[in-house]
């Protein structure tokens, strides 16, 4: 693993990120049209591991023939590297480890790989994942590298209504500020069909 400055990203790595999401507005139209497949993940509140397990990341990955992929943060850092590169062969280790292994990203390449605004994506430029705020995260990527994520994690269909269930809960409450955007990007990932779908039947949960 290592690091990449922002012109080593910018000539490396960008445009295999601009393969996978537009830089466009997340909650808007994040996904490049070449992305087929798409999916909300949660809960993603500090990182992907409860919401897709790395081991079933690296196994999807490997089954379209990656070998690695990349990190990086869109809120950036001024003191520390806001860009990685991981052979796939280190990326369980490296992102999911146990605290104070030498082997973790941070240990390694002291780079904060958590939180929000950090992508991960294929560096074949095939599939990526995004964190958002509000435990919300963002999957795209190849219909195989979906398929192959989807039968190591049954729950990842089902994640999208664990989210509208807490939105709609949290909305009641009062806790929530304005989610215009919503239907927008429910359209954006699943499809309008869907997403009507989607809305009628969370007022049901």
């Amino acid at each position: 693993m290592r690091t990449l400055t922002d012109v080593e990203f910018q000539l490396e790595a960008e445009p295999l990120l601009r393969q996978v999401f537009t830089g466009s507005n997340p909650t808007v139209t994040p996904f490049a049209p070449g992305i087929s497949a798409r999916r909300i993940l949660y809960p993603c509140f500090f990182d992907f591991e409860e919401a897709i397990p790395s081991k079933a990341i690296v196994s999807a990955a490997e089954t379209i023939g990656d070998t690695a992929c990349y990190i990086t943060k869109t809120i950036k850092s001024f003191e520390k590297p806001n860009h990685c590169y991981i052979p796939l062969s280190e990326f369980e280790a490296g992102y999911a480890g146990p605290s104070g292994s030498k082997n973790l990203i941070g240990v390694r390449l002291q780079m904060d790989v958590y939180g929000i605004y950090i992508v991960i994506f294929s560096a074949s430029g095939r599939w990526g994942l995004m964190l958002l705020e509000e435990g919300l995260a963002i999957l795209g990527g190849t219909s195989e590298f979906v398929e192959a994520l989807q039968a190591n994690v049954p729950t990842l269909d089902k994640q999208v209504y664990a989210y509208l269930k807490d939105l709609k809960q949290s909305k009641l409450a009062g806790m929530r500020l304005t989610i215009d955007w919503l239907p927008g990007l429910l359209s954006h990932i699943y499809g309008d069909g869907i997403r009507k779908k989607l809305l009628r039947e969370v007022e049901t949960l």
